[in-house]
């Protein structure tokens, strides 16, 4: 068959593939047209940033500094939160031979409830009875521990207030943290909040609040809020609520240990 008769025979399928090549090119150079150079340019922008990262961009000096300021930052980091931490003193932590950890609690919170009302008396401030605790209704060692932190950390704290002359303490309250016991768990800081409600004049309140800062043993407390609110009847005084925290501090989880 030569090329006429295959024309003849084959005419409309000819003409239907020409159309399909020629729609095709002509789509191809309006697509390069309208995106080819955007292309172009984002893959050389991409060749030109593989470059540089191959190349080093800093010098061993400088990765050397930069380590040597690492170092020294993480150092800054475990000296400060080694400050905020609580150190409970030798009286309030659990001792193996001593009896059982709740009757070593009940010990301590009794002889302290004698000696702060003695302080108390003295200096004619009203304490709340049993200085506002709750009764332990546990045997769970490690939450005794907490409660003998704060038992400590109130200890300090009023006989500061006492120290300072205010009139009245009205309440105590302590509260563990809320991860404590909880799935979630603490993590890296641990709270246990002792929130402590006072009455005196401004001049007391201040003395107070002053003297956890510039305690006569041990660190400054740790005071996570304090509120101000004018006494009913008395112009001269002023209702302080303060919040104290004792921080325990715990190693980050690796990542075995979280899944």
């Amino acid at each position: 068959m030569d090329l006429n008769d295959y024309w003849q025979a084959n005419k409309r399928f000819v003409v239907s593939v020409g159309a399909g090549v020629l729609v095709f090119f002509t789509a191809f150079l309006w697509l390069d047209s309208a995106f080819g150079s955007d292309a172009r340019q984002a893959q050389g922008r991409l060749r030109k940033a593989s470059n540089e990262l191959r190349e080093s961009r800093y010098s061993a000096n400088e990765l050397e500094r930069a380590q040597e300021q690492n170092e020294a930052l993480l150092a800054d980091f475990e000296a400060l939160s080694q400050s905020v931490a609580f150190e409970p003193r030798p009286a309030f932590v659990l001792q193996d031979g001593l009896g059982s950890p709740n009757n070593q609690y009940f010990l301590r919170r009794d002889e302290l409830r004698a000696e702060l009302a003695q302080l108390a008396g003295r200096r004619r401030v009203s304490l709340p009875e049993g200085l506002g605790l709750e009764p332990l209704k546990t045997l769970n060692r490690d939450t005794i521990e907490r409660q003998m932190e704060a038992l400590d950390l109130l200890d300090r704290f009023l006989r500061m207030a006492i120290e300072a002359d205010v009139r009245q303490v009205t309440s105590v309250r302590v509260d563990l943290d809320s991860g404590f016991g909880a799935r979630t768990g603490v993590g890296r800081v641990e709270r246990t909040r002792v929130t402590v409600k006072l009455v005196g004049d401004s001049e007391s309140i201040t003395r107070a609040m002053t003297a956890t800062q510039s305690p006569p043993y041990g660190k400054p407390l740790t005071v996570q809020r304090f509120d101000l609110s004018a006494a009913t009847g008395k112009r001269s005084e002023v209702r302080a609520e303060v919040e104290l925290l004792a921080v325990r501090l715990h190693a980050a989880l690796t990542e075995e240990e979280q899944d």
